[in-house]
């Protein structure tokens, strides 16, 4: 190569390795904050919806329904069988009684469902924005967005920034080509 650079008289190009600059906007930052992600956490977006959605329903709740459901049927078996000594009419009312009860624990079961789902749908759209603009298409964001949107929305102050980001010290830049064998 050098050889060629020679024969055109030429100065070879500097070579230098490509730097990475991620622009990550306030919107997307207080995403990241909210869920404690960091930008890279979003680059498997599928497998971190599946485990926010795993964590829909704190398993405290799971806990305290079965428990509850468990002392509901517990309970209503012991009374049935106390007023069943007492009068024996009185066991259908503590049977409906507790199958009301329970009936109860599954339709607030069904709502506590529900509003996972709820909070789940609206953070996997937070996340899934954020995923689009940190990874669009899933490539990392300088391979496919133009540096121009940010420069129009922020103007200097992006420019700015991102040359903060990025030291380029062009000295240590250079690469000695070795000679070329013949």
């Amino acid at each position: 190569l050098r050889r060629f650079f020679e024969h055109h008289q030429v100065d070879p190009p500097i070579v230098f390795p490509r730097h990475s600059l991620l622009a990550v906007e306030s919107k997307i930052k207080k995403v990241l904050t909210k869920f404690e992600l960091s930008a890279d956490d979003l680059r498997d977006l599928d497998g971190l919806l599946s485990k926010n959605a795993e964590a829909g329903i704190s398993p405290e709740i799971k806990r305290s329904l079965g428990e509850w459901r468990g002392t509901a049927g517990r309970l209503g078996g012991e009374l049935t069988k106390a007023v069943g000594k007492l009068d024996g009419s009185l066991k259908g009312a503590v049977a409906a009684a507790r199958n009301a009860t329970l009936a109860s624990v599954a339709e607030l079961e069904k709502k506590i469902v529900q509003a996972a789902k709820k909070a789940n749908e609206i953070s996997g759209a937070q996340m899934r924005k954020a995923h689009v603009n940190l990874w669009p298409n899933g490539k990392p964001q300088e391979r496919v967005l133009s540096p121009a949107p940010f420069v129009v929305r922020y103007g200097g102050e992006f420019v700015t920034r991102a040359a903060e980001a990025i030291q380029i010290n062009l000295d240590e830049a250079t690469v000695e080509l070795p000679s070329e064998s013949p």
